[in-house]
């Protein structure tokens, strides 16, 4: 397989809007895009990709997870950073809860994951 060069456009962007409804969020507003390219020399294409929620509760959530390969794939990348403000039921433990035993909590969370590679 002959990599590919620098000059040669392999970039790929793309954009998607999504509307959804849950008892949690009420109404929530999502968009993803999603970026590919291959650096040079590099047999193997990176992405990067984006994903944000609003909600009508004031609720959000961003994350952006990376793969990407350097030039001449000497190195590869791999990680994500997540943040989010999201409520979520607590039921109890065991397997005999009740549902109007549910409580609901919310919480801010902000996660960070990063690897590397050397060829």
């Amino acid at each position: 397989m002959e990599a590919r060069q620098a000059k040669e456009d392999s970039t790929v962007f793309k954009a998607l809007p999504l509307a959804y409804f849950t008892p949690e969020t009420r109404i929530a507003v999502e968009g993803f895009a999603f970026y590919s390219f291959y650096a040079r020399n590099s047999l193997r294409k990176s992405n990067l990709r984006l994903f944000i929620t609003f909600t009508q509760n004031m609720q959000y959530l961003f994350t952006l997870p990376w793969q990407v390969y350097t030039a001449d794939d000497q190195y590869f990348l791999n990680g994500s950073i997540d943040y989010r403000k999201f409520p979520e039921y607590y039921y109890g433990l065991g397997n005999d809860t009740k549902e109007d035993s549910r409580a609901l909590y919310e919480f801010k969370a902000l996660t960070i994951k990063s690897k590397s590679y050397k060829k």
